[in-house]
């Protein structure tokens, strides 16, 4: 596996908003829109919010600064749709209509909660999401909310589309449960062993289970003689992206997962290669990192790496002894910092990034996912 499935899976992920988008807009709207006097109006602009919507989804901006410039309605703020609201003023800037933003307000705000909805429904319907409500009780309620709106109406066929869509939600739903089941083995699978206090950085832990009949011999034979902890390492990684998958149908990118890495797997170049394709990707380059023990990583392993732009940690354990401050990044185990405390200190004011390992127990992939909605 590849981060291609990561990609393929973040373009369906923006189909699906976009086709919810669609019917949103056959159910709620503005009077006299001045954007939509077409069919093919609503759909490309939909289609390009939509995309700025989820290519900004896990980058920190100034949004409320940005919609406080063109939009001056206070009461949105209640409503939490700033996000939304500054691509569908992105829409105007790019296409080169900044100066239409205040004629065209109203169909803004509608752009941007149409796309809110969307995304929201896309979220609470996700399988990993846990909620007691059905997709009508969902639906209505999100719809409800905004038509408080005093200048939103609902469509008058907006019964027979709402149908529409209550039905495009259980396909959708079914298709993404038969997506992650071809993908997920309760033979092979990751654990994560939690080391921040927050529920934020996790170490992976590859497990398996074999067939008892299989001697504990042959077992030892293949072991020492195919490089399984090669492939163990690449298959973590692997679990690791369907994870943040998992994470994304959610929308809930809050984990940051460090693949433990011994330093013998960087003697096969092609190891490497195969490792790289995190960065294929900017959310699984962003959101898995690569762990090496300080003291496996010399300057060979260094030229390496930056050879395949990989992005890592390094490791120090309580015995560690750091040489040189030339590296940027670090995770220290809790007793490395104990005994370590000036050398901390001088990381620190390094301006270097530092870890510190706070171990808060190990969880299985579903306890994972269930920490990241709460």
């Amino acid at each position: 596996m590849n981060t291609n499935i990561f990609n393929d899976y973040f373009n369906y992920k923006i189909k699906k908003v976009l086709e919810y988008s669609i019917f949103l807009s056959r159910i709620i709207g503005v009077e006299k829109n001045k954007l939509w006097k077409q069919k093919k109006n609503i759909e490309k602009s939909l289609e390009w919010v939509v995309k700025d919507y989820f290519n900004s989804l896990f980058v920190h901006s100034n949004s409320d600064d940005i919609v406080r410039i063109f939009i001056n309605d206070k009461d949105l703020a209640k409503y939490k749709i700033n996000n939304e609201l500054v691509s569908a003023i992105n829409y105007f800037i790019k296409k080169g209509r900044a100066f239409e933003i205040k004629a065209y307000e109203k169909e803004i705000v509608l752009l941007a909660v149409i796309v809110h909805i969307a995304n929201n429904l896309d979220t609470t319907t996700s399988p990993y999401k846990h909620n007691k409500n059905n997709y009508r009780t969902i639906l209505i309620s999100y719809i409800e909310k905004f038509n408080k709106i005093p200048y939103f109406n609902n469509i008058d066929n907006g019964k027979k589309n709402i149908n529409l869509l209550l039905e495009l939600i259980k396909s959708n739903v079914k298709e993404e449960r038969k997506i992650f089941d071809t993908v997920s083995s309760k033979a092979s699978f990751n654990r994560y062993i939690d080391i921040s206090k927050e529920n934020t950085y996790y170490l992976s832990q590859y497990n398996y289970s074999i067939n008892s009949n299989i001697s504990k011999e042959a077992l030892k034979y293949v072991y020492e003689h195919n490089n399984i902890d090669d492939d163990f390492v690449l298959i973590s990684k692997d679990l690791s992206i369907i994870t943040l998958m998992k994470l994304l149908s959610l929308k809930r990118l809050n984990k940051m997962i460090f693949i433990p890495i011994k330093g013998s797997f960087f003697e096969n170049e092609n190891n490497v290669l195969k490792l790289s394709m995190i960065y294929d990707n900017r959310i699984t380059a962003k959101f898995i990192k690569i762990l090496i023990n300080y003291n496996d990583c010399d300057d060979t392993l260094k030229e390496l790496l930056i050879k395949y732009k990989i992005d890592y940690y390094l490791y120090c354990s309580k015995n560690t002894v750091i040489n040189d401050y030339n590296e940027d990044k670090y995770l220290l185990s809790r007793d490395y910092t104990e005994s370590n405390q000036d050398v901390v200190n001088k990381l620190k004011n390094s301006n270097k990034q530092i870890i510190i390992e706070r171990f808060d127990g190990i969880v299985n992939e579903n306890e994972l996912l269930k920490e990241s909605e709460e």
